[in-house]
């Protein structure tokens, strides 16, 4: 039976006695997990139970949580009629030696179907050995009879042949059957070892730990209610990834928002409301005080441990962080295009942000990645062109994205579609709402960009001048016109004695950097090709090797 519908209030022995008695037990009503708000690194679950309440103080108990519930983060509360109060929660820790359910029932009788194998097949092997001895002693008879006979008479060859053909053939038999017999016991073995692993976690020897809330409520006469009960427990966490969907053509760009949920708390979430809060609850909400900054030449005792507690602190914090992150890598299913369109009701809070799922999930805990659609925004983007040549022989397709959503873009991966065609991943740093972010779309190959060097000249003398000329040549081989930028450099002196004066006759970029960088914004019509020519001279003392123009 699986957790969340084992879950019962039980009644504890009521507190208040009516006249000629003690008062009639309620009856326990069914608990069930109503909502779970997953942090990055933990969980908020908020159970539910109808509950008869008799007149007076009564005491009712949540028994079988989970062990990685936080003792001190629960809570309950009464949701009902005026009049019933909460006068007492108490959480306690108990041990359980043994967990009953369909899936130790199960395990039990394969593992008795196994075992039942397992003996017959040791059956056949002694079987089998018990023929070979069988076998090996008429060799032997008919060894020692054909001697004697040897020394007495005449002995027929044919018979002799038989004998040892039939000797050989046995024990060709038997050794066939019984490699058989042996790789049938590996087999069930291996089996048996796994059955045996997963019903040892189920009903093994050791004590497996469990958590129970104790609440005692009052009321003033006999009543239904709602009891809630509310609990951190660790185990679980979300991280947030994406899809973007581009068409230049049409100047959009889709962009579907997902969290992925991995619990293994414990206990399963069923068709429960859902929400992922961008809130890391375990950090402190302190900001940390500043202590002076006393210089020594020899550090002391308490600044070396404070050293080494903030490195561990750090390390651990990185740590965690990786696991979250690289858990992201276990969850996408490229193939899964058909998610559907959901608008989330976000609650902004300080420093965080809440994203309620529209729709009830069901999440087991078996540490599997679940997806979940946050939210798929339509953004209008125009994709532009953009080539490095000296850095790289293609034409890049790049989209500027504004985030018109009143909620961020967390960290995270991100998978990129021309269409619906996969092209690569990428990431997504933090983006805050209205705030524009840059997105690459991949490779255009409709359109070539080569870049060549055409010419170096070294003119020696008392001042030595090196002439480079370059040659960017761009082809557009598709059927429509095309805009792009392409980006090069200028080498700039940080020498007082090095001079370098761009040639009069190069291509006049767009723009011009004082860093040296040059950018040519081009418009080429199908089947044509532009050349964009990049000279300049250094100038130098003659002896004196330059570094950094390659």
């Amino acid at each position: 039976m699986r957790v969340a519908a084992a879950l019962l209030i039980l009644l504890a022995p009521a507190l208040s006695r009516a006249e000629g008695g003690q008062e009639p037990a309620p009856k326990p009503g069914d608990s069930r997990i109503r909502r779970v708000t997953v942090y990055p690194d933990r969980a908020l679950v908020v159970r539910e139970a109808a509950v008869q309440v008799p007149a007076g103080a009564s005491a009712f108990e949540v028994r079988d949580l989970p062990a990685g519930v936080m003792p001190d983060s629960v809570r309950a509360r009464v949701v009902g009629p005026d009049g019933v109060r909460l006068r007492g929660l108490e959480v306690r820790t108990y041990q359980v030696e043994k967990v009953v359910g369909a899936r130790a029932r199960e395990l039990a009788a394969a593992r008795d179907v196994l075992l039942e194998s397992l003996r017959a097949v040791d059956d056949r092997l002694a079987a089998l050995t018990s023929r070979r001895e069988f076998v090996l002693s008429v060799k032997a008879a008919a060894g020692h009879e054909a001697s004697s006979t040897l020394l007495k008479e005449k002995v027929r060859i044919d018979d002799l042949k038989s004998a040892a053909a039939f000797v050989e053939e046995a024990l060709l038999e038997i050794a066939g059957k019984s490699r058989q017999a042996e790789k049938e016991k590996r087999t069930l073995d291996d089996q048996k070892h796994v059955l045996e692993a997963e019903l040892g976690t189920l009903t093994g020897a050791a004590p497996l730990t469990k958590r129970a809330v104790a609440v005692t409520l009052e009321a003033p006469q006999a009543a239904a209610t709602t009891l809630e009960i509310s609990y951190i427990i660790v185990g679980a966490g979300w991280v947030p990834f994406y899809d973007i969907h581009a068409t230049p053509d049409r100047g959009e760009a889709t962009i579907r928002y997902y969290g992925q949920i991995l619990q293994s708390t414990g206990e399963d979430w069923s068709r429960v409301e859902i929400a992922l809060s961008t809130a890391h609850p375990a950090r402190s909400t302190k900001m940390p005080e500043m202590p002076a900054l006393a210089v020594t030449s020899t550090p002391s005792k308490a600044a070396r441990m404070a050293q080494t507690m903030d490195n561990g602190l750090q390390r651990n914090w990185q740590a965690l962080d990786n696991i979250i992150r690289g858990q992201n890598d276990a969850v996408y299913n490229r193939h899964d295009l058909a998610a559907l369109a959901l608008t989330p009701e976000v609650a902004s809070q300080i420093a965080s942000h809440v994203f309620r799922i529209a729709t009830p999930e069901t999440i087991p805990a078996d540490g599997s990645p679940h997806k979940v659609t946050i939210a798929t925004t339509v953004f209008k983007g125009d994709a532009s062109r953009i080539a490095t040549p000296k850095l790289s022989p293609h034409l890049y397709l790049k989209t500027q994205v504004r985030n018109t959503n009143d909620f961020p873009y967390m960290p995270g991966d991100l998978n990129i579609f021309l269409g619906n065609d996969y092209i690569g991943c990428g990431t997504i740093e933090l983006v805050a709402p209205n705030e524009t972010f840059e997105v690459f779309l991949g490779v255009d190959e409709g359109i070539k960009v080569t870049r060549r060097l055409e010419s170096r000249r070294t003119e020696s003398g008392t001042l030595q001048k090196t002439h480079h000329v370059f040659v960017i040549r761009v082809e557009n081989f598709k059927a429509k016109a095309a805009k792009l930028t392409v980006i090069d450099q200028l080498p700039v002196s940080r020498d007082s004695d090095v001079e370098i004066i761009p040639d009069p006759d190069m291509t006049k970029p767009t723009v011009s950097a004082a860093d040296g960088r040059l950018s040519w914004d081009l418009e080429i019509e199908p089947g044509a090709t532009k050349e964009i020519r990049l000279g300049y001279r250094v100038y130098h003392p003659a002896g004196r090797p330059v570094f950094g123009l390659d």
